[in-house]
């Protein structure tokens, strides 16, 4: 075979080697078993593909001998695209790993490490010699451990996508999820020179406080000279720039932060707020500068303006100016902090009038001063604390303060044990004044002395004198506190003490042992009084007695309870803690009465089980008992069950009003339990024996029952309750009520109610002797539905009504109204019979939407008799219809008047409406606040016709009215239109009965401004000379104009004469009618002055009048000195004859009257009318 074939079957042959291992899985398993050998140490359990179609490597594992390196990965997935090496390039399509774990320890060093200063790290130029392009990198749940123990480094999801060539490296993607943090970065670096690059980063937190926080980051320049920008949002703001040269060992840097934002906590309201104006740090790792401006706020400090500057570098730090400008003073200082060996401190604070007032209104002043303090953390785990110079001093509400001292203190094994010394610390505000002296080593020696004389120097809202020491003595693990304080009209806010003291002796030798002692007397919080307080408590740890004396306007308690201590091997504390004792002795008593304790109670408490004990037991107040009837547990769970039993209802009568009693009594029994987290459970019986109720008057109004049960239970499925009362010969009511879901917001409801022949003649008592009422209801009423909104089925019926006397103005023989309901609408139905007629009520309702509910109502009646006695007699036919709705109700209809007698007795000249700007006052004189008025718009449109047969007696007039009246409202008072006219009347005026022969009243407007116009003429038959003499009154019935006219024309003093006598002026009588006009005139203006003269005098209704005609002509004055005895006394005009005349109502129009004059005489008058 020639040299030719040979070459040529050879590279056939390495073609074909070549593509069995890149074309074949054979090829691939060929490769892996190759790499096993040559790295014992890689293990691949399994594989799939070939190098050509790209490949999956399964369960890959790497173990370095040395045990530094474990790398564990489920599966590795690679994509070449070898087509490109014809260019050449390197193209990896796609590389994934899938769970991977890599734990990488650490060796342990047994050399030193020295420093080392070394020069800047030099920057090979690299360039690759093909490009290398990777299109989809991807690695999935990777952990890495750097020790054993701690929490693992986790990445939930990692892409990228990278391209190099010669120089330059591209990152096109990169896309990091953590389980603390998502990033997204790219940029680029060339390889050469100082290696340039350009970089772009946004980072945001998802977990911890800073959840939500974002970091964005641009880099420029070069790996060995960088530029960086950054801006940081969320919870904490601001802005940053530097330059930073990481190639040099001691690593220069510039740091500048800006517009910086910090809030405490970091979510929600904030307490604390800090904004950084700048900061900047500038240096190296070995040594740097820093100046920074801040400004702090928020609620519970003042508002603070905080500049420093200083230096440091690895092992400790200077400020040597620190500056806080604050409360409208400064703070100035210098604080230096070692950390080369023991962590150590020294610092020197200078106070310039500070002004705690500016934050603080209570503290008004100024405050200057120093405070120096040194010390360190030892290596022993424990601390040393050097106070050597505190020496504050100012003026505080106008009085001097002072705080001055010395205190060293320190802790050296760092497990508690403080030793402290002090040669005095006081604090003095005026004459006020706290001083600590002592020390507190093996043995205690601390003394401390309250000496506030006047507490109001110190606490605005608060005053009295406190005095007394305290003193802490004795071996170490055996203390003894020594207490002895007084204090004297003490007051802060609504609690006052007039004196109070508390002793206490207090010693572990070995347990707690010794005795306290608080008395206090005259205390007195709001309206609740405390007369005096006695708590002692005596005895040791495992024996002490507490007595607890309490008198007070509420109730007198009087105790006393037993007891004793158990610990564990833990000690003392109130988790392991547990007391047994028992309640020796109890009373309390009230105005209700007194209770007394029956019989020694056990009581327990378990700081273990954080619960309480107490025995059953029972109180006894005569012959009832209140008892806890079983054992009780309280705690995080328990139960309770109690009991009221034979309570009797005289022992609450003290409680009632006078002109209540309650007769009978009360059993009830109750049980409660609870769980964590859930709702109580509860069941509640009241069972009340026969009994009754009496409400006591002029007559007494009686009611009894012959049993009355209520029963209650509550769970977490809801509340349940039923009740039934049984009255005395008067029917009886029953019901029952449930409740869904408690503790969910659309709670259900379901229940009925029933009424069963209740008759309300009871209340007859209440009506006076000729007034009954009766009437008997039954109902039977469902309720289901949500709570807020239940739909009502059945019926409400009032059956057999009678309402007759004066407490109604309408009197019912007969009637019934009933009411159906039908879920969220009802139905109203009555008749009423009265003697002239019948009564009819119907309508309509419906609250489906209780924001737009609305009812109609129809009133109608042939003729109906309204009786207000001793006012108006009124037969009336009304038609009116009536409309409700939210802020709305409109009332439209007719009512027709045919026939009324209407007397309105006469009201003293001086009786006045009540003014507008009226102010009620209470017995202090403070004004009443008045309830604000119902946002209701009304809206009337109402027809009263006037019929031929009203007539009215009224303030001098007297006749028929006759005419028609709308009245109508919409946002305002009532507006009334229309007119009525007068027939057949007489006015009084002047003395004299006027016949009106023209008269009208005209309305057009509010129903308080009437227009009248009324003439008004001297009866024909009792004047002269056949002259017609009146007056005509015009104008707003408030301010009528009166005018004297007559025919023939003549001068006003003939007109004055024969309207007054009757005849002309003559030469006899012209003196006479003069004073009779004067005196006329006079009394229609003096009116209000008598009436107010009157009332001085305790005489109602005083009035001056005239009486008479002629020659017989009167003045009287008359007035009530007793409600229905009426005294009058006349004097002649035109003579000196006196009357005396004194009238008594015995009852309705029936009086009893006595004159003395001329003549004596004594009549029995009956009133009564007649057409």
């Amino acid at each position: 075979m020639s040299m030719g074939k040979r070459l040529i079957l050879s590279g056939l042959l390495l073609l074909s080697l070549l593509a069995g291992l890149l074309c074949t899985t054979g090829g691939l398993r060929l490769m892996v078993w190759g790499a096993e050998k040559a790295v014992p140490e890689l293990k691949i359990e399994n594989l799939q593909g070939s190098v050509w179609s790209g490949f999956t490597l399964q369960r890959v594992r790497y173990h370095a001998p040395d045990g530094q390196l474990d790398i564990d990965l489920q599966q590795v997935a690679l994509t070449l695209d070898l087509a490109c090496l014809l260019r050449p390039e390197l193209c990896i399509h796609s590389l994934e790993l899938d769970d991977v774990k890599l734990v990488l320890t650490q060796p342990e060093s047994q050399e030193e490490k020295k420093e080392v200063k070394a020069d800047p790290v030099p920057l090979p130029e690299i360039s690759l010699p093909i490009p290398v392009d990777l299109t989809r990198f991807v690695l999935r749940d990777f952990r890495f451990l750097s020790q054993p123990g701690q929490a693992p480094l986790v990445i939930n999801q990692l892409h990228t996508s990278v391209h190099a060539s010669g120089h330059d490296i591209t990152l096109r993607q990169f896309v990091l999820d953590m389980p603390l943090l998502d990033a997204e970065l790219s940029g680029g670096v060339s390889l050469e020179s100082d290696y340039p690059l350009t970089l772009k980063a946004l980072t945001k937190l998802k977990q911890t406080a800073l959840a939500g926080q974002e970091v964005s980051l641009t880099a420029t320049g070069s790996v060995d000279k960088l530029q960086f920008m950054s801006r940081l949002s969320g919870p904490v703001s601001a802005s940053a720039q530097g330059e930073l040269q990481p190639l040099h060992t001691d690593l220069p840097f510039a740091l500048r932060v800006s517009e910086g934002r910090l809030q405490w906590p970091l979510e929600g309201e904030a307490e604390y707020q800090v904004q950084l104006s700048e900061l900047q740090v500038e240096g190296t790792s070995e040594r740097y500068r820093l100046t920074a401006l801040a400004d702090l706020s928020g609620k519970p400090v003042p508002d603070a303006r905080i500049s420093l500057s200083g230096q440091g570098d690895q092992q400790q730090l200077n400020l040597a100016d620190m500056l806080v400008n604050t409360l409208g003073g400064e703070i100035r200082g210098q604080v230096h902090a070692d950390w080369s060996g023991p962590v150590s401190w020294q610092g020197q604070l200078t106070l310039q009038h500070i002004q705690p007032g500016r934050q603080w209104a209570q503290a008004e002043g100024a405050l200057s001063g120093s405070l120096a303090t040194s010390g360190k953390l030892l290596d022993s785990g424990g601390w040393q604390v050097d106070m050597p110079a505190l020496d504050i001093q100012g003026i505080i509400r106008e009085y001097p303060l002072t705080v001055k001292g010395r205190l060293t203190a320190e802790d050296k094994s760092g497990q508690g044990d403080i030793h402290l010394i002090t040669d005095g610390l006081s604090l003095r505000h005026g004459r006020n004044g706290i001083s600590l002296t002592g020390s507190m080593n093996e043995e205690l020696d601390i003394r401390a002395r309250v000496d506030i004389p006047d507490l109001q120097h110190s606490l605005s809202d608060a005053s009295g004198r406190i005095t007394g020491t305290l003193a802490l003595q004795g071996a170490r693990d055996k203390p003894e506190l020594v207490s002895s304080l007084r204090a004297t009209q003490i007051r802060y806010g609504e609690f006052l003490v007039g004196t109070a003291s508390f002793n206490a002796d207090i010693a572990a030798q070995p347990m707690i042992q010794g005795q306290l002692d608080l008395q206090a007397e005259g205390a007195r919080y709001n309206d609740q009084a405390i007369d005096s307080l006695s708590l002692a408590l005596s005895g040791q740890q495992d024996n002490h007695r507490l007595n607890l004396d309490v008198l007070s306007e509420i109730a007198d308690i009087h105790m006393q309870v037993s007891g004793g201590i158990e610990t564990t091997d833990a000690g003392f504390s109130p988790d392991n803690v547990t007391w047994q004792g028992s309640l020796d002795s109890a009373q309390v008593a009230s105005r209700q009465g007194k209770w007394d304790l029956g019989q020694p109670a056990k009581l327990a408490y378990s700081g273990t089980a954080q619960q309480v004990s107490v025995q059953a037991h029972c109180w006894k107040q005569a012959g009832s008992r209140l008892c806890l009837t079983e054992d009780m547990q309280a705690g995080a769970s328990g139960n309770a069950h109690v009991a009221l039993q034979s309570f009797d209802f005289k022992q609450i009568a003290i409680l009632l009003p006078e002109d209540i009693q309650l007769e009978g009594g009360a059993d009830l029994t109750g049980r409660l339990s609870w769980l964590p987290g859930q709702l109580p459970a509860a069941q509640v019986a009241l069972i009340l024996p026969q009994g009754r109720v009496l409400m006591k008057g002029k007559k007494a109004i009686s009611q009894g029952w012959e049993q009355a049960q209520l029963n209650a239970s509550m769970n977490a499925g809801g509340l349940e309750s039923d009740w039934q009362i049984q009255l005395t010969d008067n029917g009886d009511v029953s019901g029952a009520l449930a409740v869904t879901d408690l503790l969910s917001e659309s709670k259900e409801v379901s229940g009925q109610v029933k009424i069963n022949n209740i008759d309300l003649a009871i209340l007859d008592a209440w009506l006076g002797d000729y007034s009954h009422l009766g009437a008997i209801v039954n109902s039977d009423l469902s309720l289901s539905g949500p709570l807020l909104h239940p739909m009502v089925h059945g019926r409400l019926l009032i059956d057999d009504i009678l309402a007759q006397g004066e407490f109604t103005p309408v009197e019912i023989n007969a009637g019934q109204v009933t009411l159906e309901f039908s879920g969220y609408q009802a139905e109203l139905a009555a008749e009423l019979q009265s003697a002239d007629g019948t009564l009819s009520v119907s309508g309509d309702g419906q609250w489906q939407d209780l924001d737009a509910w609305a009812s109609r109502v129809s009133i109608h009646s042939d003729e109906l008799q309204i009786s207000l006695p001793p006012t108006a007699e009124i037969k009336a036919r009304p038609d009116l219809q009536i409309e409700a709705s939210p802020g709305l109700a409109k009332i439209s209809g007719d009512i027709y008047l045919p026939w009324a007698r209407l007397e309105v007795e006469e009201l003293p000249e001086s009786a006045v409406s009540v003014s507008s700007d009226e102010v009620v006052l209470d017995k202090n004189l403070n004004p009443v606040k008045e309830k604000k008025p119902m946002t209701l718009t009304v809206e009337t449109d109402v027809r009263v016709h006037i019929g031929d047969d009203f007539r009215l007696s009224a303030f001098g007039l007297e006749g028929y009215l006759n005419g028609l009246l709308n009245i109508s409202q919409k946002d305002q008072a009532p507006f009334v239109v229309g007119d009525v006219e007068i027939r057949d009347g007489t006015y009084r005026s002047f003395g004299q009965d006027l016949i009106i022969n023209e008269g009208k009243i005209l309305m057009n407007g509010p129903v308080d401004r009437p227009y009248v116009s009324i003439k008004a003429i001297r009866n024909p038959e009792n004047i002269q000379d056949e002259v017609t003499v009146g007056i005509a009154v015009t104008g707003l019935a408030s301010q009528p104009e009166i005018e004297v006219f007559s025919d023939p024309d003549m001068p006003q003093a003939n007109a004055l004469s024969y309207l007054l006598r009757g005849r002309d002026l003559d030469t006899e009588s012209g003196d006479n009618s003069m004073t009779m006009t004067l005196i006329g005139l006079s009394l229609a203006q003096s009116g209000k002055i008598v009436g107010e003269i009157g009332e001085a005098f305790g005489v109602s209704d005083l009035q001056l009048d005239t009486a008479g005609s002629g020659d017989d002509s009167q003045v009287t004055v008359s007035g009530y000195i007793l409600p229905g005895l009426q005294v009058k006394y006349g004097v002649g005009i035109f003579n000196s004859l006196g009357e005396v005349t004194i009238r008594y109502r015995l009852m309705k129009d029936l009086y009893l009257e006595a004159v003395s004059g001329l003549t004596s005489t004594v009549d029995l008058l009956y009133q009564f009318e007649f057409d």
